[in-house]
């Protein structure tokens, strides 16, 4: 579909637009992907059970307003059950720069890479792509992005 979704599994109430293909060749399992222990992310299982993939790197872009204090979390699962040698290593840079060095995913289990500060470019170049010994290309399932902002003011009267 070419709407935005909320699920009402997702425990944040995010709203999770599709991709429309941009980004590479379209993955779908209709089994379950495993959470983490922690289920701290919130993952609605059928943004998991969606992903794309690529013979080459998934490059996503995007600008923001100076001084916008930026988290990007990147979530992975492996949708295809490798028979034999077969391995997918991911990679991340950002803006050309080695962001992640190495993952290696598990069949149907969620995997998330998040910043751990905020970033303020005004420009990101987040490019996925897989090691030299790798036999499969990159995948990703979903990417959010949020700008974390200073709280102004009171939310309540301060008399209550």
């Amino acid at each position: 579909s070419t709407m935005a979704h909320r699920f009402p599994a997702d425990p944040y109430d995010r709203i999770w637009t599709p991709d429309h293909n941009l980004y590479g060749t379209p993955l779908i399992t209709n089994l379950e992907v495993k959470e983490d222990s922690t289920k701290r992310f919130g993952r609605p299982t059928a943004i998991m059970q969606t992903a794309v993939t690529s013979p080459g790197p998934i490059t996503i872009k995007w600008n923001t307003k100076p001084s916008a204090r930026i988290y990007a979390f990147f979530h992975f699962a492996e949708l295809i059950d490798y028979k034999g040698n077969q391995t997918r290593n991911l990679t991340i840079t950002k803006n050309g720069q080695p962001w992640l060095d190495s993952l290696v995913l598990r069949y149907l289990a969620s995997n998330t890479v998040y910043s751990t500060s905020p970033d303020t470019l005004v420009s990101y170049s987040f490019s996925i792509n897989v090691t030299q010994t790798s036999t499969r290309g990159p995948i990703i399932n979903a990417l959010e992005v949020y700008e974390a902002r200073d709280v102004t003011g009171s939310a309540t009267n301060e008399q209550d």
